[in-house]
């Protein structure tokens, strides 16, 4: 288990890298990544379920002692399919991970010039800072 595991993991990272070539290396906003990932999610629970049909139908072949060999090959492909979705929705998980902590000096940097300005009440910069500092050491910049 541990070895399919890393190729699991390996095979994330190769999708990460393709869809980031495709579609760029950051998504605009958290609401893209929640659709993006969403997308993903009822993709293979599509194929889930597809699975699930062939299961029951490979059931009633088991039944009448007539197994259908194509049903077997069938569920194979979806489970495939359904495997393949997931680490999709995986490597777009990390992409919006790693999309968080790389936006994080820039929004840093906003709030450092929004704070820094004098009509702004003492009481906002002073918040705007803290946000600030908080945002800078939550992403190690």
């Amino acid at each position: 288990m541990k070895e399919l595991l890393q190729s699991i993991i390996e095979t994330e990272n190769a999708e990460l890298e393709r869809a980031s070539a495709k579609f760029g290396r950051c998504n605009n906003s958290h609401h893209e990544s929640y659709a993006v990932i969403l997308e993903e999610r009822q993709e293979a629970e599509d194929m889930a379920v597809e699975f699930d049909k062939l299961f029951s139908d490979f059931w009633d072949g088991v039944k009448r002692n007539g197994v259908n060999l194509e049903i077997l090959r069938a569920m194979e492909t979806a489970a495939q399919r359904a495997a393949a979705e997931w680490v999709q929705a995986a490597a777009m998980c990390r992409k919006a991970t790693r999309c968080d902590s790389n936006r994080a000096p820039e929004i840093a940097a906003g709030i450092r010039r929004v704070s820094e300005n004098n009509s702004l009440p003492y009481g906002d910069r002073q918040i705007l800072r803290e946000a600030m500092s908080y945002i800078t050491q939550r992403s190690g910049s």
